[in-house]
């Protein structure tokens, strides 16, 4: 019994390191793709490079383009917040958008209902629209930090809780992968590494594209669709569906909680 429970112990402690693990991975991803500031640079050297640098994984890929990423924190700020500029314009870059929405087929009333099904993944665990971070719920950065949330919030439940949390929470993430983020950010992992004019963003692209690949390998997870091309949103009818009649599209958001 001794030998069961050491067995036990050690495969919980297992556990919790590849919770925290790929937490630290969506959040790095997250961080290096939002507009760079000092705190996001300082998030990623405090909180990120001790959990991943010199990580040994099962894919060499993985593991090279993470210490890349995460060897760029050098570069001047100023220098990425050009790139990134070029990148991410302020008038969305229908080479590379960066909203869910811009790949889900149908009209502004499909788009709405996809935002909505969103939102209620967030709210399904105590996050509210708001934050410093004035994103869309369906935002690339916003989307992969609920996934780093989920995972924080499964390490601490195979701490302090139980077999009922750790499960609903690995259900989340593998649904939520499932219906989302697998199905349209591997075409925007594509277009980043094809429109990015800097090696920081492209080493990006490629880190996103491979992690998922290992990440939804590691859930058994298949993408519930493919979303690749670009969709034109057609144009309102009558005047009625525009931002001037209340856009569910243009309301800017992003999430905000604890895991505990």
């Amino acid at each position: 019994m001794d030998k069961l429970a050491t067995q036990q112990d050690e495969a919980s402690e297992i556990d919790w390191e590849t919770a925290l693990v790929r937490a630290a991975i969506y959040g790095l991803i997250t961080r290096s793709l939002l507009y760079p500031t000092a705190d996001t640079r300082k998030s990623i050297r405090d909180e990120i490079a001790p959990l991943l640098g010199g990580l040994s994984s099962s894919s060499p890929q993985l593991d090279e383009l993470l210490a890349e990423v995460l060897d760029s924190s050098d570069i001047e700020i100023e220098e990425l917040r050009a790139a990134h500029g070029r990148v991410f314009t302020h008038i969305e870059n229908q080479d590379c958008p960066v909203h869910e929405s811009a790949y889900s087929p149908g009209d502004v009333f499909r788009r709405a209902d996809v935002m909505a099904d969103i939102a209620a993944f967030y709210r399904a665990h105590g996050l509210k629209a708001g934050g410093l971070r004035r994103e869309r719920v369906d935002h690339v950065t916003t989307e992969l930090d609920f996934l780093s949330f989920l995972a924080r919030k499964e390490a601490y439940a195979i701490k302090n809780l139980g077999p009922a949390e750790i499960d609903e929470c690995r259900r989340s993430q593998q649904h939520f992968l499932r219906d989302h983020v697998a199905c349209w950010l591997p075409g925007f992992a594509a277009r980043l590494q094809v429109v990015a004019d800097h090696r920081f963003f492209v080493a990006t692209g490629s880190l996103l594209s491979t992690w998922l690949e290992v990440d939804l390998a590691w859930l058994d997870v298949e993408p519930a669709t493919h979303l690749t091309d670009v969709q034109p949103l057609p144009p309102p009818d009558d005047g009625l569906c525009g931002a001037e009649a209340g856009d569910p599209l243009d309301t800017p958001v992003s999430i905000r909680g604890s895991a505990t």
